[in-house]
Order: structure tokens, then sequence, then C-alpha cells
């Protein structure tokens, strides 16, 4: 696969940074209805309502300024085919199925977004791109991508599917998001970026290795909203009792309060942002909030820029 086929595929996924006539453009409601029905993860992206915003604008700009050569291929991959994906991208949704836990390539991404099919995929194998066309049980084609044929694509209406070649048959087949996930997602499916995480026995075992505590926990939820150039977050964890949420918050406000007091914290000015995070358990569940104003939000910007870049 070239390197501009694997930018395609990583711009795809990334930009979280339908066949439905009814759907809105940054509306995810299609493309959640292809989330396969055991995935225990999903994230959600208005892109719409998001690149309205000086975050994504800033990103994006920073983007192109340290990715010479991703700039030169966008260029030419819109130039070649109509496609801007800062443009055309819409809305997004990653989902995770259980063999992500062991090999990574299986995710799925759907996309809404304005592509001509015949022109990407001439493109694709225009620059060197292994794209072999294979027909789909639930009808229609699907692509599998690159010399070990790990990744696929698949275009439906407005839909763009990238995921892995093991995993993209069951989201093309799907047509209902799983009941368990979206009652997770709950109102963050509204927010610009929303998030949710049900603990199946595979995952709590890889986080019961990384502490203990987290073997307690049943699902997670959480949504950004970044408006007026700000930004809104909240979280919430439910946990099979109530100690472990106790004892979790009294470790994140006792390591805010160090890193309030903390000296190179204060110089950066990241103290009175660190007092507007506010973590609380309620029973069995952990809830977490923040907001930032835009001139908060423009410092932290330019404190990353300066540390990264």
């Amino acid at each position: 696969m070239t390197r501009l086929t694997s930018l395609f595929i990583a711009l795809a996924a990334l930009l979280f940074v339908s066949s439905t006539a009814s759907a809105s453009p940054g509306d995810v409601s299609d493309a959640l209805a292809h989330v396969p029905s055991d995935s225990f993860a999903v994230l959600t992206a208005d892109l719409d309502s998001v690149k309205t915003t000086a975050i994504f604008d800033k990103i994006k700009q920073t983007f192109l300024k340290e990715e010479k050569d991703a700039k030169k291929e966008l260029a030419e991959l819109k130039k070649a085919t109509g496609f801007d994906p800062w443009r055309d991208v819409h809305a997004a949704v990653l989902a995770f199925p259980p063999e992500f836990l062991k090999n990574d390539d299986n995710f799925v991404a759907v996309i809404r977004a304005d592509v001509d099919e015949a022109k990407v995929l001439a493109y694709m194998k225009s620059k060197g791109g292994k794209v072999e066309q294979k027909q789909s049980k639930s009808g229609g084609n699907y692509y599998l991508l690159g010399d070990r044929k790990k990744g696929a694509m698949a275009f439906r209406g407005k839909l763009v599917f990238v995921a892995g070649a093991q995993v993209i048959e069951r989201a093309l087949a799907s047509r209902t998001a799983p009941a368990p996930l979206r009652r997770v997602l709950g109102k963050f499916e509204k927010s610009d970026i929303g998030l949710a995480i049900r603990a199946i026995p595979e995952l709590t075992k890889k986080l019961k290795k990384e502490d203990p505590m987290l073997a307690d926990a049943k699902d997670l939820a959480a949504g950004l909203d970044l408006a007026a150039g700000g930004l809104a977050l909240e979280a919430v964890a439910s946990f099979s009792n109530t100690s472990t949420p106790k004892k979790i918050a009294d470790l994140a406000n006792d390591g805010l309060k160090k890193g309030q007091a903390d000296k190179s914290v204060k110089e950066m000015g990241f103290d009175t942002l660190l007092g507007k995070i506010k973590v609380e358990a309620r029973g069995t569940k952990l809830e977490g909030n923040a907001s930032l104003t835009k001139s908060e939000v423009d410092r932290v910007m330019k404190t990353l820029e300066k540390l990264l870049f």
C-alpha cells in the first residue's frame, strides 16, 4: 500500500482530531446503525460542528504546517478526485469489536462524506495501491486493501466504510445500533464528540492488569462539546460497587490539588485550569466535568504547540 493510500485511511479515522437521505450532514445516527452488534466501544463525531471551531482550525493549520508531504498529497488527491477531507467529511463513527483487543487492525470507521467512489479507487490504483474487489454477503461490493489485505473499504451512498478485513462484513450487514452500547452513550450521542465503552470480559481482563480497581468498571460514557471557542467535557463511569468510585475520586482530587500547587504548573498558568476540573463519586457512579473559555483554550493550545513543536 502506498503512503497516500495509508494517509487516506488514516485521515478517515483521524478526523474524529450514511445511506439514508433523512440524516442531516453532521448527524451520526445512520453511521451508528452500522456498528457491529458485539462492539464494546464507539466514538462519534459531528464533524460539521467540530469544523466550525477555532480548536479544529488550529489543529488543521498545525497539521498542514508540520506535515508538508501530507499537505502536498492531499492537494493531489483533491485535484484528481475532487475529494477534500477537510471540507467533504461531515460525520464519523469509530467502533471497536472484540477482535480489536487482539489486533488493532480490526476497527470499523463509518464516515459520511461527499466522495466519488470510482475516482477515489482509480486514484489509489494510480498511486500503486493494491485494491481487490469482493462481493459482500449483504449485497454490494467492498475492497480489500494493501498487499496483506488486512484493511478494507466500502461505499454505500454517502457512507464510506474503512475497517479491518475480518470485521467489515459485520459492519455492512448491520442495520441497527447495538442497544446496550447506545444506551451507555445516551445523551452524548448529540455531543460534538461522544464516547461509550462497555466492559466486556476481554476488556476487563486487560484493565485488571493495568489497575485492579478498574476491574470493577461496568461502562463509561463521555461527551466533548466545542462552542464559542471554548470547550465542555463531561464523563460518567459506572462500577459494580460504591467503594471504587470513591477511591478513584479521592485519588483524582488529591492529584489535582497537588498539581495546582506545583511550581511548573503555576508558571504555565495551568493551576487555575486544573481548578476547573471536577470529579465526584455518586453511589456506584464516578462523574467528572470541566469547562474552559475561549481564552483558556487558546492558552492551552499555545502552550502545547510550544511543547510539541
